[in-house]
């Protein structure tokens, strides 16, 4: 994880290190140790966090490892993952183990089978591992994350149609990259990236212009 000059990183041992990208030899530190399975790293500001295997955040720097709280069934989990900044790196599967072990509802398909989640600014793009792509404008209900009962803005299908099952196409990865009037939407699937161009329209109406993927163009690279 690159936070401002910092990268963090964390190995099969569980052990947290830190490498400031200004220092001369780019030397990693061993800031801490974790007794449990770390599962992902997120921040808020300039705090560093970890997601355990066991549903547990805990706050963390090169003096202490603090429990933070933990993932239940009176949370809402999702909007906690989008709080500590951990969509990005979230292992889904693990997710919805976890919705199952607390007996909470699960979602319907195709969010049953997410693979990756990239959020933008108010825009959250949702991959699943059938090779769907969902794009959300500030799916919020209530001032909460809730991707669930809202419905994306645009939506692609890079699975071939007749056996999605089967088509290779799960979704790994999700890059925005800006330009003149409009943003270049990349996505990696195991055989293929496809290109997404959309444009924006500020001459529009105000409104309109607020939603920023009104056009696209969808090109697909083998």
């Amino acid at each position: 994880m690159l936070l401002n000059n910092k990268v963090y990183l964390v190995n099969l041992k569980d052990e947290i290190f830190e490498c400031d990208l200004e220092s001369k030899n780019f030397n990693l530190t061993c800031i801490h140790w974790s007794g449990d399975n770390i599962l992902c790293l997120g921040h808020i500001h300039e705090q560093v966090y970890v997601m355990t295997c066991t549903r547990s955040i805990y706050e963390v720097d090169s003096t202490s490892y603090i429990f933070n709280c933990s993932l239940n069934a009176t949370t809402n989990l999702l909007n906690l993952i989008k709080k500590y900044n951990f969509l990005e790196q979230m292992e889904w599967r693990q997710y919805y183990h976890w919705l199952f072990l607390l007996n909470l509802k699960m979602p319907d398909d195709p969010l049953r089978f997410i693979s990756t989640v990239k959020s933008y600014n108010d825009v959250i793009f949702v991959g699943t591992e059938w090779g769907l792509l969902r794009i959300y404008y500030a799916p919020y209900i209530n001032k909460k994350l809730d991707i669930y009962n809202s419905k994306p803005v645009k939506e692609f299908n890079f699975s071939k149609p007749l056996c999605p099952v089967l088509s290779n196409s799960c979704i790994l990865q999700v890059e925005i990259s800006e330009m003149q009037h409009g943003h270049i939407v990349l996505v990696g699937m195991p055989k293929k990236i496809a290109i997404i161009k959309f444009t924006h329209h500020f001459e529009a109406t105000t409104s309109v212009a607020m939603l920023p993927y009104n056009g696209a163009q969808k090109r697909l690279k083998i």
